[in-house]
């Protein structure tokens, strides 16, 4: 459970960390004085955008684990 938890918990940092991250390329993509090309920075920003939902569904695939792991151990304990 403290594992689960804790992965939780990174999957939530990453995503804050790609979230800021995306909007900082989105910022060089509008900037006309960035020397990376549209192309390269539209590829960086899809790719970060993937990993963003691969973070959620990751989250969420962690989340339900934890709950379900909760759920039949209060089902044993009844028991």
């Amino acid at each position: 459970m403290q594992k689960e938890m804790t992965v939780l918990l990174l999957c939530v940092l990453v995503l804050f960390a790609d979230g800021i991250c995306l909007w900082q390329t989105l910022n060089l993509w509008q900037d006309a004085g960035a020397n990376l090309s549209k192309i390269f920075l539209s590829a960086i920003a899809i790719l970060q955008i993937l990993l963003a939902f691969l973070i959620v569904w990751l989250s969420y695939f962690l989340l339900q684990k934890t709950r379900l792991r909760q759920f039949r151990k209060l089902k044993t304990e009844r028991a």
